[in-house]
């Protein structure tokens, strides 16, 4: 006859107790915000590196468009209030316009293009928008609006309506972002329309 055997005890050490538990879940969240600070700025600037980019886009376009339809393609950045977000007006929408030689009259080349929410152009820094030009639109449900814009035309020749012996640039920034915060600067080849982009 096998003698009786005594019940195991349970192992106290083998489950977490609700404070080791507790602290645990305070160090991750410490950590979590530590992370979430360090790659804002960098998620930040990422923006602004997107609107350059989608500047530089809809200006060769504009060139392309204007050298192989053999028209002048005008290209607009539109002083106007962010209806994604509502931030006030401001240089922040783009369109293209080509010259219909039928109707003699500028007609619309695809769709607004927005720079991204919370990125508009710095007026005092760029010198595209010493001048601007008042200029009619009209967005998808809303009235017709007027605004001002930076202009430049291309033509089919591949020259620009900018002076070729001045230096035109367009900076961007993010207003809502604490003073001192990121920007970026395109310069804009008066002749070809290239653009070139500096950052701090």
């Amino acid at each position: 006859m096998e003698p009786l055997k005594k019940p195991r005890r349970m192992n106290r050490r083998a489950a977490f107790t609700l404070l080791e538990l507790i602290s645990v879940v305070a160090i991750l969240l410490v950590l979590l915000t530590v992370s979430i600070r360090a790659l804002r700025g960098p998620l930040e600037g990422r923006a602004l590196t997107a609107g350059g980019d989608r500047v530089a886009g809809q200006l060769a376009l504009a060139r392309q468009s204007a050298l192989s339809e053999n028209t002048p393609v005008r290209w607009e950045l539109i002083a106007s209030a962010d209806p994604r977000n509502g931030d006030a007006a401001a240089f922040r929408l783009m369109r293209l316009l080509r010259f219909d030689a039928q109707a003699r009259a500028w007609q619309p080349l695809g769709a607004f293009v927005w720079l991204p929410a919370g990125v508009c152009a710095k007026e005092a820094d760029s010198t595209l928008l010493s001048d601007p030009a008042p200029v009619s639109f009209a967005l998808p449900d809303r009235p017709s609006q007027s605004g001002d814009a930076a202009v430049i035309t291309f033509f089919p020749s591949g020259e620009t309506s900018l002076s070729p012996v001045a230096i035109h640039s367009l900076t961007l920034h993010q207003p809502n972002r604490p003073a001192g915060g990121d920007f970026l600067t395109l310069q804009i080849d008066p002749v070809t329309g290239q653009t070139r982009f500096f950052r701090p």
